[in-house]
């Protein structure tokens, strides 16, 4: 039966050659555009079954970052966040780290005297509205466990001094240059702070250290979340800047791999497209920068939690690296598909390979 069925269909051609051709023809284009077509279902279809997984492949597959091109405008904005905070944790996780060891009463010996002599010697003193006023109004000096206790002064401490508690009229400072730990802030965070609360934790030994802590933490711990804010609001302004050119750059490609008009490339990519135009061609490599820079904007951000001694300037040239030569591979594969013609498809008149 099948041998049958073979030789009519053989028969059939020999009569009408031209029909049959042109329903093979037929055939194979329906085909080849349902595959080919940007706009199709089955790769719109793709894109919103397995985002993140196309994004993830982005990292070090051409074909998968030329389809992040057609990703949701929604998913690239979530990625790009994401991305950022990654690029913000080594810089916050620098502050974080710096606050907690300055934070810590092990990195000041002896402070607990110098506090104790502070509250016996140190005479009446109060704060409000940001200064601490003193009833002698006399700058003094006191000693105590090879600590310098300095009491209404202006400014902050010199440089040479070693160990110094400073009770100043504008700032707080504590400084242990041995263990190489101190800060120095306004007096705002301690409003309400006077001689009186001092003197009432200096009758007790724990008191007192619990007071030190409570002024320890608080100094460095104050204002740490604007600190982490403002730092995430200049990432992102950065990282949409540096995303921004390098959708740009790769724009170029993209419209140079336009000259093939019947590449199945070009039209995965969506740069074959003439209905969009030139933006379109920018605003998809835009979306493309943004999903293949993520991997290592991610990478960096793991690195730094793993390595706490990695340098956060370090880490972020690491990325602009990462990132540039990522791109460059994609580029050069969009330019590459520009020269050279796939196989089937002739060049437009008047354009001429290289």
């Amino acid at each position: 039966m099948a041998w049958r069925l073979a030789r009519r269909r053989v028969k059939k051609a020999v009569k009408d050659p031209d029909t049959a051709a042109a329903s093979e023809r037929g055939a194979t284009g329906a085909g080849g555009s349902a595959a080919e077509q940007p706009g199709s279902g089955a790769v719109s279809g793709q894109h919103r079954s397995a985002p993140l997984w196309t994004v993830l492949k982005s990292w070090w597959s051409n074909s998968a970052a030329d389809q992040c091109g057609g990703v949701s405008w929604v998913w690239v904005v979530v990625i790009f966040l994401a991305s950022t905070i990654a690029l913000a944790v080594p810089f916050g996780a620098n502050r974080w780290r710096v606050a907690s060891f300055n934070a810590k009463m092990e990195n000041y010996p002896g402070l607990g005297a110098a506090f104790m002599a502070l509250a016996k010697d140190g005479g009446e003193f109060a704060v409000q509205k940001g200064r601490c006023t003193f009833a002698d109004a006399t700058p003094r000096t006191l000693h105590a466990s090879g600590w310098a206790v300095i009491l209404g002064k202006e400014g902050l401490p010199p440089e040479d001094m070693d160990k110094v508690l400073w009770f100043g009229t504008e700032n707080l400072s504590i400084q242990n240059k041995g263990k190489e730990a101190g800060f120095a802030l306004s007096w705002e965070p301690f409003e309400g702070l006077d001689s009186v609360k001092l003197q009432r934790a200096a009758e007790s030994r724990q008191s007192m250290a619990d007071l030190i802590a409570g002024m320890l933490f608080t100094a460095n711990f104050t204002g740490m979340t604007n600190a982490i804010v403002t730092l995430i609001l200049l990432m992102l302004v950065q990282n949409l800047v540096f995303v921004a050119v390098l959708g740009l750059l790769l724009s170029f490609a993209a419209l140079r791999a336009r000259v093939w008009p019947g590449s199945a490339q070009g039209q995965s990519s969506g740069v074959a497209d003439s209905r969009g135009g030139k933006a379109k061609a920018v605003m998809r490599s835009i979306k493309v920068v943004a999903c293949v820079v993520s991997g290592p904007a991610f990478l960096v951000g793991v690195v730094s939690l793993t390595l706490p001694g990695a340098k956060s300037s370090w880490l972020w040239l690491v990325y602009s690296l990462l990132a540039a030569v990522r791109v460059i591979v994609l580029y050069s594969a969009r330019y590459k598909l520009g020269t050279n013609p796939p196989q089937g498809v002739n060049p437009p008149s008047g354009t001429k390979p290289r």
